[in-house]
């Protein structure tokens, strides 16, 4: 997996530690792969990061070619310094500019010491289409909850 140039790899661990693989069937993104071969593909393309609080793993302008999973700890997303919203374990960010290849649309950082599982789109390229399929089915989830909810703040106002 090829590490960005932030010095993201200073944060890359080979073991998440703990029981944290086994708790992973609790978690959405992982949770589409019913098959356990399928989610050691996964896991196999991956790469685990230990953050500590206050980092900055996400810079809004910079090009997206990695999405992450919050495994455990929490980040926020905040645009032009302003916070958006939270996301805690089970939240995937940083999908849609990794797919699209676009340009970042915020800045993430960890609020509290953080475990997350990054992925480079490439290594899609690399998996079989019955473990790619399930991805996309959940990123697609994902987008539609997220316009749902703007559509329903944007009703507020």
């Amino acid at each position: 997996m090829q590490i960005d140039e932030r010095g993201m790899e200073r944060f890359v661990v080979s073991d998440p530690g703990g029981d944290v693989i086994e708790r992973l069937g609790d978690i959405p993104f992982f949770e589409v792969f019913a098959a356990s071969e399928a989610r050691q593909k996964v896991l196999a393309s991956g790469a685990w990061l230990r953050c500590p609080a206050g980092e900055r793993v996400v810079r809004e302008g910079e090009a997206g070619h990695d999405f992450f999973v919050v495994v455990e700890g929490r980040v926020r997303i905040a645009k032009g310094g302003r916070p958006l919203d939270e996301l805690t374990r089970g939240a995937v960010f940083g999908e849609m500019g990794a797919l699209m290849h676009e340009p970042r649309t915020a800045d993430v950082e960890t609020v509290e010491p953080s475990l997350l599982f990054r992925m480079h789109v490439t290594a899609l390229s690399g998996l079989d289409l019955s473990v790619v399929f399930p991805l996309m089915v959940h990123f697609y989830r994902i987008a539609a909850r997220r316009l749902a909810r703007a559509d329903s703040r944007l009703a507020m106002v």
